[in-house]
């Protein structure tokens, strides 16, 4: 007798728990925050960046980007409207089949706090139909399709049945099939009905038997109990769920499967964390904690610094994410703006439809640039308001 096949079959039992154990991939939305003005190349690199980074970790799996150009009265200078914003930047990802740009944030009438736009894109994931779900819209697509197939396979044979033509209905004993068939089925039939009528007398001269209560069934008293404690068990684990719903604090995520939202940015809004009164301490507190950073950090920033140094990020900063070197050069849309003033190109610095949308509608003038110069920015206001 060869002994292999017994070790053959246990590599294959733990190949089949190795399938089985792996871990369930988290799905990511990324949200990207600003004033695209306008959406740079370097910009929608930086989704990319992000989305690699996150995917190699082996825990993620990133289904979609969303733009949300901020709204006018973010006060910056040099801001055009929100309008023009918006339609640039849905034209500079025409050809990306996972991002996507949303003007809720644009069209608000004043400037809001990014966790404001976070907690409405959260809610948004969240109430979500099936059929419009953000991480499987393939899928949900495929599911319609076999669907709509189904349906029109069965009218189809239900167009033929009804004009089929109809055939008088044949007598039992001149069945073109056999009429010996048909007289023995006759007989089984009527031994079968025998057979009923005798059981049915035995069960009527029967003694009665007093009815037995749930508890004292004499076929399973111990499964009965055993089923009793599995309820209350399990109404147990239901109320103390309850109870820690109720008594949780607010603002803290749900364990759902719906998709995790991140915030994507660059080093400077990470380096704005810690500018004294810029930001709620609670507002940052949530942003990392409820939701999750993607830093995108250029050579000359220092972000492990700012992590390491502030009281509100280090305990959070496994769900701080810094990638470095995913691209060698940092265009800023101001940088793009100053090259187009006198002339210049901006070919390749954005893309080739967002400049033709420029060139035609002359955007970006130096009378645009002065735009909103002698009004203090909208974080600005709030800080001098709070101080005030």
């Amino acid at each position: 007798m060869s002994r292999k096949r017994p070790i053959a079959s246990a590599k294959r039992a733990h190949t089949a728990r190795s399938f089985d154990e792996v871990p369930k991939k988290t799905k990511v939305v990324l949200l990207s925050c600003g004033s695209y003005n306008p959406v740079t190349n370097t910009k929608l690199c930086m989704f990319e960046g992000a989305r690699e980074h996150l995917q190699t970790k082996g825990q993620y799996e990133v289904v979609k980007g969303i733009i949300s150009p901020v709204a006018d009265g973010y006060n910056k200078k040099g801001l055009i409207e929100a309008s023009h914003r918006v339609e640039m930047a849905k034209l500079a990802v025409e050809n990306h089949s996972w991002i996507e740009v949303d003007s809720w944030e644009s069209r608000q009438a004043e400037w809001l706090e990014t966790v404001k736009v976070l907690r409405h894109h959260r809610q948004e994931l969240l109430s979500q139909e099936p059929d419009t779900d953000v991480v499987g819209t393939t899928k949900a697509g495929r599911k319609r399709k076999r669907m709509d197939a189904s349906s029109a396979t069965k009218r189809r044979k239900l167009e033929e049945a009804e004009t089929a033509p109809k055939e008088p209905p044949q007598e039992p004993d001149t069945d073109v099939v056999g009429t010996a068939t048909a007289g023995r089925k006759r007989k089984r039939m009527d031994a079968s009905s025998a057979a009923k009528r005798r059981k049915l007398e035995e069960a009527e001269t029967a003694p009665k038997e007093p009815p037995q209560e749930p508890d004292t069934d004499v076929v399973g008293t111990a499964t009965a109990g055993r089923k009793r404690k599995r309820m209350d068990a399990s109404s147990a684990t239901k109320r103390r769920k309850l109870e820690e719903a109720e008594t949780a604090p607010k603002g803290t995520p749900q364990k759902t499967d719906e998709p995790r939202l991140m915030l994507l940015c660059d080093a400077e809004l990470l380096d704005s964390f810690v500018v004294p009164g810029l930001w709620k301490p609670e507002h940052i507190e949530e942003i990392v904690s409820n939701f999750g950073l993607v830093c995108m950090a250029h050579y000359k920033s220092n972000p492990e610094a700012i992590i390491r140094g502030s009281d509100l990020l280090w305990p959070h900063y496994r769900n701080i994410y810094v990638v470095r070197d995913w691209v060698g050069v940092d265009v800023s849309s101001t940088y793009t703006r100053q090259r187009m003033l006198p002339g210049y190109s901006a070919r390749y610095l954005i893309n080739d439809l967002v400049l033709r949308y420029i060139q035609e509608r002359r955007l970006y003038t130096p009378e645009s640039e002065q735009r909103n110069a002698d009004v203090l920015l909208a974080p600005l206001q709030k800080l001098v308001g709070n101080h005030g």
